[in-house]
């Protein structure tokens, strides 16, 4: 039989208060909660957290909902850990425009944040305004980053993991992802940003949208690689997506089964970049000046793809590989061609 002593006891900590303190009041706060599972001790008579490989869980009370507000500092996250809110829509932990929210550290550290809205943040040095996170795997799930000002997210180093979440109304970037990080984002939701994503490290992006943002929705450069699948990336102010890339640091952007459709432009192929389309949308974007694609041509290889004008095709030709490029009228080719 396997002893007591060499079982990994779990701890639930559970928050009783939106207040931001660390009082001596018998009233568990986040930042309480926080400690306890950083330091592996109770806190205000909270439950202690435990060592690694334990990840402690943050909980809270389910008649706790509305906002935890805080008092001028951030949160700070160093130990394994889940905070499991009761939905975005249900609790908020907003910075008050006065601090960012979220700091996670270490690269032995896994910290995922779930059910919360990250509101009201400010950005700190040298970024993140709801989550700035160095070297820690971070998960962000059923989560909403919106009203921050600066970068919602800022990966500055380590990996991040966004799933079913949305990225709305942030002054800056939804999520900026920093040379040398790793991000994974599925079935998420970026618009009304100033910018959709920002990538400068390794980018997955997949079964998600980026609309309506500002000054452009992706960017993948100064060496970094994107893969873009199943995504629709439309109706944003610059470019839907834009590359490039400093000389000799070559940029790979890849496309699949994507619409890029309704941007001021639809995609820049910029300095040093490689870019690859395949099965994929690129028309309508541009106004009355059409513009898909431009700034070079695109991989060669790229094949099975739907453009809309054929000034701006990124050096596709209509028949070959399976490409099947506009004339330019604006009009949709028929059916009939599409499927021959």
């Amino acid at each position: 039989m396997e002893s007591l002593e060499s079982r990994n006891l779990l701890a639930t900590i559970t928050v009783t208060s939106l207040a931001d303190n660390l009082d001596t009041d018998g009233q568990i706060t986040l930042r309480e909660a926080i400690q306890a599972a950083n330091s592996n001790t109770s806190v205000d008579g909270s439950l202690a957290g435990q060592p690694g490989p334990t990840v402690d869980t943050i909980e809270f009370d389910p008649a706790l909902t509305g906002t935890v507000t805080l008092g001028g500092t951030r949160l700070e996250l160093s130990d394994d850990v889940v905070i499991q809110g009761p939905g975005a829509a249900a609790l908020t932990i907003s910075g008050n425009d006065a601090s960012p929210v979220f700091f996670t550290s270490g690269a032995d550290t896994d910290v995922t944040l779930s059910g919360l809205t990250l509101a009201q943040g400010t950005r700190g040095d040298p970024g993140g305004a709801a989550l700035l996170n160095f070297g820690a795997n971070v998960t962000l799930q059923h989560s909403t980053v919106s009203g921050n000002t600066g970068e919602g997210v800022f990966n500055a180093s380590g990996a991040i993991t966004v799933t079913d979440s949305t990225f709305s109304g942030n002054v800056g970037q939804g999520l900026y992802n920093y040379i040398g990080a790793t991000a994974t984002v599925s079935r998420s939701t970026f618009t009304d940003n100033t910018y959709g994503i920002q990538n400068f490290g390794d980018l997955t992006l997949s079964a998600s949208t980026i609309f309506n943002n500002t000054t452009g929705g992706l960017s993948s450069g100064i060496g970094g690689d994107a893969t873009v699948t199943n995504s629709t990336i439309s109706g944003n102010g610059g470019t839907g997506i834009a590359t490039g890339s400093l000389i000799g640091m070559a940029t790979n952007v890849t496309v699949t089964n994507s619409t890029i459709v309704q941007n001021e432009s639809g995609v820049i192929a910029g300095n040093a970049s490689i870019v690859s389309l395949f099965n994929s949308i690129v028309a309508g974007n541009g106004g009355d000046v059409a513009d898909d694609i431009r700034g070079g041509f695109l991989n060669s290889i790229s094949a099975n793809n739907l453009i809309g004008d054929p000034s701006s095709a990124g050096g596709l030709v209509e028949g070959t590989l399976g490409n099947r490029v506009g004339d330019g009228s604006g009009a949709l080719l028929p059916l009939h061609v599409i499927l021959d």
